[in-house]
């Protein structure tokens, strides 16, 4: 999951906070219901660029759940490809689901690799 996180470490109160962003909107979300972060952080209109401020306690949780520390001149880079993202639309595309397969006994067997697309019409792999 290519969530990045700064050390930007921005007084707000008594807290510290910094930046976290994502390759997509869809990453961006799974990661706030990883850490357990309220979506009405969700920040767009003032900034442009999807992100959420988060306190160190959230940025703690959400490099131990895979989120990858970045530096601020790293993320200004970042930035400038999610801005680019979200202006042609492909930010917010969902990326496509994942299939069970039923295989002997009607067991389902999961596999992380396999997409809907993968998988044509008549259920033989493409």
């Amino acid at each position: 999951m290519p969530v990045y996180v700064d050390h930007a470490r921005i007084p707000y109160g008594r807290m510290k906070m910094s930046h976290m962003v994502a390759d997509t909107d869809h990453e961006l979300q799974a990661m706030v219901k990883i850490i357990g972060l309220a979506q009405r952080h969700h920040q767009t209109a003032n900034s442009g660029t999807p992100h959420y401020d988060v306190s160190d306690s959230y940025r703690t949780k959400a490099v131990n759940a895979g989120a990858v520390e970045v530096t601020q001149r790293q993320l200004g880079k970042k930035l400038k490809h999610i801005r680019d993202a979200v202006a042609d639309g492909s930010y917010y595309e969902k990326p496509p689901s994942k299939v069970k397969l039923k295989v002997k006994d009607d067991e389902p067997l999961d596999d992380p690799d396999l997409t809907d697309e993968d998988i044509s019409a008549e259920g033989k792999m493409d």
